[in-house]
């Protein structure tokens, strides 16, 4: 069983009502906490654990959430537990008791052992967890997707085995849907590090957990690294003198005379932070580790170097044959990526619209534009836009349609089937999507990414609905709504009646077909297209090779308290830079999302990223700049009105 107990936000919501909390920090923790609860909601497995609440939250407002923390100890609920399984050869009712859980949702009833899973480990008992592991299913499909069967890990080391092609996924960072590789964090370190073999990954993927946070800077940039003493670094050869695995703080736990039997127990107890509620016990260890420390080496003083480090390594380390297999899954994506991209791309997008996760969606195929060079294909009334499917030749995807946000699987679907029926007229095809609940937010949004191109330009078809909104069907209006919405008078007396504040008995099928024979033609422009991509699909891809190499379209914008992190869209050749700006220089010349920018100049710094210390003044992380590893900052720029102006214009 598991006893459920008042998450983050909810235990904050208590605790800012019971304590009187200004509204407006309580609101905004509370924003704070919905970001922290959506990355862990759309995370993989194997990424939660790397996800914490300290992240997403501003130094300011730490300690004041931090109060909250005893509330997330009242319990509310039993439930079953979500994978943990009591393996027993005994009579689990007599050992340990039985108990029911019913579901909220379902109702349905589970018996269940009446003991937690932390209280299975203090007694010695075994428990199992039982994990759908999303990125093997993955794996799966990627290989039967060619006709093939999941290579053996023996196949897979032969594989990889000096193939730069696999080895270049990870050096590039193109990790969208690498096992292990995806966060942005992962990824930058995984492009510096570049691992070249399947050992230096799995060494990579235990390095990057916490605990190993002191030293990951310099296992990433390969540094010479010694634990002080000789000896130690001998027993700990084979991992370059690191203790990344726990089978080396066995080994050394061991070498201090430890009974190896003792040693797991010792980093069951660090993760657990047994010894931290019970101090004893610690000390008793350390007298011991002394003892085989003063036998094995000599003087002590740096003794407690080399604890803290077995202290901290302890808090997350992996076993070596996990970080093994994971370093596997990993590599049978990357193998597959670098080789059957097309295909890649195609499983991997559609394997998450099954899943409804639209954020991966998105990332798989801007990291597809980036570096692959395709673009998005055109969406299209009668196409199939179910799936997705990618033309290798053009190299254009066409995504699924409802991997649009506020587009459901339903709506697709009948899409589709209205797709496959013939209309004279625009009109006609209104009537059909209104008549089966597509609503006009949804039709409006097809309108602006083309998808009935067949029946004229955008802007033609938007003014259509629009007035099939205002007037289909309607028997009357009054005369200040149809002067507000810019319909001619003239047009309603030919085709109604009129009164002192209306016009009556109209025939509306009539009116709308000769205002939508006066609609005047405008070509949409290239800023209003790539606006409607950016909108309603979240991407733009248009791009135009005769305009000015400097100008750049605002894709994205995520303006933080010191630094502005900006993404321009290269409207000459279609690809997309990453640029930061101090926050004060933006304030001083500020721009939103979908300016177009003239850029006159660039500057080039070198990069710089945490050291994993910490200042002990500031009580924050110190960074330092990464030798051939560069960064753009925008430091000239002209906002402009349009595209249409050329650079000796400036």
């Amino acid at each position: 069983m598991a006893i459920e107990k008042l998450k983050e936000k909810a235990a904050w919501q208590l605790y800012a009502g019971a304590n009187d909390v200004k509204p407006e920090d309580a609101n905004q923790i509370s924003k704070y906490l919905d970001e922290y609860n959506k990355a862990l909601k759309y995370a993989d497995d194997d990424e939660k654990e790397d996800i914490h609440v300290e992240d997403y939250i501003p130094e300011e407002y730490i300690s004041l959430f931090k109060q909250s923390n005893e509330y997330q100890g009242i319990t509310i609920n039993l439930k079953v537990h979500a994978c943990g399984h009591f393996i027993f050869d005994g009579d689990i009712r007599r050992e340990v008791g039985l108990i029911s859980a019913v579901s909220e949702s379902t109702g349905k009833r589970t018996v269940c052992a009446a003991i937690e899973g932390g209280y299975l480990d203090e007694f010695g008992y075994v428990k199992e967890d039982f994990l759908i592991v999303d990125s093997v299913y993955l794996t799966y499909k990627f290989f039967h997707s060619i006709g093939m069967e999941v290579p053996t890990f023996d196949e897979l080391r032969h594989m990889i085995d000096g193939d730069k092609k696999t080895w270049d996924i990870y050096a590039n960072g193109i990790t969208c849907c690498v096992n292990q590789c995806e966060k942005e964090a992962t990824t930058n370190r995984v492009k510096k590090y570049k691992p070249q073999n399947l050992a230096e990954l799995s060494s990579f993927i235990a390095a990057i957990r916490p605990g190993f946070a002191s030293l990951l800077s310099t296992f990433l940039n390969r540094e010479p690294y010694t634990t002080g003493e000789k000896k130690i670094d001998d027993l700990l050869f084979d991992t370059a003198h690191f203790m990344i695995y726990q089978e080396s703080i066995m080994k050394v736990l061991s070498f201090l005379e430890l009974k190896m039997a003792e040693t797991y127990g010792v980093i069951k107890n660090i993760s657990k932070k047994k010894y931290k509620l019970h101090p004893e016990m610690l000390k008793e260890l350390q007298e011991r580790l002394i003892e085989g420390w003063k036998a094995e080496i000599g003087k002590t003083d740096n003794f407690n170097n080399v604890w803290n480090v077995i202290e901290s390594s302890g808090s997350y380390a992996f076993n070596s044959p996990h970080a093994y297999s994971m370093g596997g899954d990993s590599a049978y994506q990357a193998w597959f990526k670098a080789h059957h991209t097309k295909t890649f791309y195609e499983v991997a997008i559609n394997h998450y619209q099954e899943k409804n996760k639209k954020d991966k969606i998105d990332a798989l195929v801007k990291e597809a534009i980036k570096f692959w060079g395709y673009k998005l294909g055109d969406y299209e009334f009668g196409a199939d836009n179910r799936k997705v499917t990618i033309n290798e030749e053009n190299k254009l995807i066409y995504p699924n349609l409802s991997s649009v946000k506020g587009f459901g699987e339903g709506v697709v679907d009948t899409l589709y089937e209205l797709g496959q029926s013939k209309y004279k007229t625009f009109t006609d095809v209104l009537t059909a999507l209104f008549s089966n609940s597509i609503n006009k937010t949804i039709v409006n949004k097809l309108i602006r990414i083309n998808y009935f191109k067949k029946y004229g330009d955008v802007n033609t078809l938007l003014e259509i609905a629009r007035l099939y909104d205002l007037l289909n069907g309607a028997k009357q209006i009054s005369k200040d709504k149809a002067e507000k919405n810019n319909i001619p008078f003239d047009i309603l007396i030919k085709h109604g009646n009129e009164t002192a504040k209306q016009f009556n008995k109209l025939d509306s099928e009539q009116i709308i077909k000769e205002l939508i024979s006066k609609i005047p033609y405008r070509e949409l422009t290239l800023k209003e297209r790539l606006d409607n991509q950016r909108e309603v699909l979240g991407i733009v891809s248009d791009s135009d090779s005769k305009v000015s190499k400097r100008l750049y379209y605002v894709s994205e914008l995520d303006i933080k308290k010191s630094i502005v992190n900006v993404h321009l869209f290269e409207i000459y050749s279609g690809k997309t830079r990453e640029v930061k700006m101090w926050t004060s220089q933006y304030n001083r010349n500020p721009f939103d999302l979908g300016t177009i920018l003239y850029i006159i100049s660039l500057e080039k710094k070198n990069k710089k990223e945490p050291t994993g210390e910490i200042n002990p003044v500031t009580g924050k992380k110190i960074y330092k700049e990464v030798p051939d590893k560069f960064e753009f900052w925008l430091s000239k720029f002209v906002i402009k009105n349009d595209i249409e102006e050329d650079e000796d214009d400036i």
